[in-house]
């Protein structure tokens, strides 16, 4: 009988300690700034709440043309160029696009001019 009495007052003590933890840990909490609730990672909401990436965090790509072109437009990370014949000066209509390369890498490619028949070697250079 000794044993069900001191299993009670063990209880007793152990529901007091739960309960006192759990008034404290509320006291902590501020009333005015309730916790969001938690979401899953991927969901619309998790999406929304996700801070955005700052500009100087995002990579800037630019480039430079060597020879046999002329860029005429760089948005992110593609570009547009008109060949340019480096012998006559003539820019055939229409223009060309392309990935802006690494920086310090090259793109290369040639074409044959319709106005003077030489053949010119383009060269776009990737810079930061």
């Amino acid at each position: 009988m000794g044993c069900d009495r001191f299993h009670t007052q063990t209880l007793l003590v152990m529901a007091v300690l739960v309960l006192v933890c759990v008034i404290s840990c509320r006291k902590r909490q501020s009333p005015t700034a309730p916790l969001p609730p938690p979401t899953a990672v991927g969901t619309p909401e998790a999406e929304k709440t996700a801070e955005p990436v700052q500009k100087s965090e995002r990579k800037e790509y630019r480039a430079v043309a060597l020879s046999g072109c002329v860029i005429v437009e760089q948005k992110g990370s593609r570009l547009r160029y008109v060949k340019k014949c480096e012998s006559c000066g003539h820019l055939p209509p229409g223009t060309v696009g392309t990935n802006i390369p690494s920086k310090g890498a090259k793109l290369t490619s040639s074409f044959r001019c319709p106005k003077c028949g030489k053949t010119q070697k383009i060269v776009i250079q990737g810079t930061e």
